[in-house]
């Protein structure tokens, strides 16, 4: 997929594989978050600073630079809701077909925490007992059948094992969604950049999927 190309300081849009668009404020300049074209590169490159607003209330200042093997760009992100301080996370954020993905990280506590909620799940050690006693019960009623009686037995045995293993998936899959939604600040966030302007989703958002974010992200000059 192509990028944003830039010839004699003008833009040429050849193809929507980044959301870099360079702007030209005099000849020979580009809009400094310039994301390489072509197949073989896509490398941010430059040092930046990102204001961004959360549809829930949320805002956050992000500084990132590159510095790393490929389409990425470490940073650190501080955050706010109203006027309280929610902290300081590192983040990563990488090239993707849409964009650019963030990923900001946890603190420890939240990882604990996380790692708790994750395997704190209700309901499944009387689940497990009931699969295993079943699971004892067609051993026992079918051990000593010759075939085909013995494949005729374990078959009755199908659906209610079947039914107990899928509802210790399910409340596995739950504690990991209720563990994926731990912490204070979104973590997982895909956005589009266009003439220093920023727009996308926010994911795991203290709880709440898909929030919206917008705001500007500016280069940090050199002094």
């Amino acid at each position: 997929m192509a990028a944003w190309q830039v010839t004699r300081c003008r833009p040429r849009w050849v193809g929507w594989a980044v959301v870099a668009s360079m702007l030209c404020a005099s000849v020979g300049q580009a809009h400094p978050l310039a994301l390489s074209s072509g197949r073989a590169r896509n490398d941010l490159t430059g040092s930046f600073v990102w204001e961004l607003q959360f549809a829930n209330g949320m805002r956050a200042q992000f500084r990132t630079t590159d510095g790393r093997a490929g389409a990425v760009q470490a940073g650190a992100s501080d955050w706010f809701l109203g006027a309280k301080r929610l902290g300081t996370r590192n983040l990563d954020m990488q090239v993707a077909s849409y964009g650019l993905l963030v990923t900001v990280e946890r603190t420890e506590d939240e990882n604990r925490l996380a790692d708790s909620v994750r395997d704190d799940v209700p309901g499944r050690d009387a689940l497990q007992a009931k699969l295993d006693a079943t699971l004892d019960r067609m051993a026992t009623q079918c051990k000593a059948l010759p075939e085909p009686r013995y494949t005729a037995c374990t078959m009755q045995f199908n659906a209610p094992v079947e039914a107990i293993s899928q509802s210790i998936a399910q409340a596995e899959d739950a504690a990991k969604a209720k563990a994926d939604r731990v912490g204070a600040v979104c973590t997982v966030l895909k956005l589009r950049v266009q003439d220093g302007k920023v727009s996308g989703k926010a994911d795991y958002c203290a709880g709440e999927p898909g929030v919206a974010v917008s705001g500007t992200v500016q280069p940090v000059r050199a002094r």
